[in-house]
């Protein structure tokens, strides 16, 4: 697999977990093709819809995409399936554990 250890790791970890979550901020975008990757999760770690948060790590994002809004579409379009889910039911979810 091209993406690093610790991505794997964690989406292990979250998948067997219960109170264990993962989010996307700041992912490694830069480095591997996002809609390749997106897709890779949801062929993989399907247990990870109920699990994967979006977080937009402001900051860090503007220096790559100054476009906040764009990159918030771009995973939009990329997980559409599971957008609901990672922006508002999962993040709920967490925040009550």
């Amino acid at each position: 697999s091209r993406y690093p250890n610790w991505t794997r790791w964690s989406f292990r970890q979250a998948a067997r977990r219960r109170g264990v979550y993962v989010d996307l901020s700041s992912h490694a975008g830069t480095d591997v093709d996002f809609s390749r990757f997106a897709e890779a999760v949801r062929k993989r770690y399907p247990a990870l819809r109920r699990k994967i948060l979006y977080g937009s790590d402001y900051f860090l994002t503007h220096l790559k995409d100054p476009d906040i809004r764009a990159f918030r579409d771009r995973h939009r379009e990329y997980f559409s399936g599971w957008w609901r889910a990672m922006s508002i039911t999962n993040p709920g979810r967490f925040l009550r554990h």
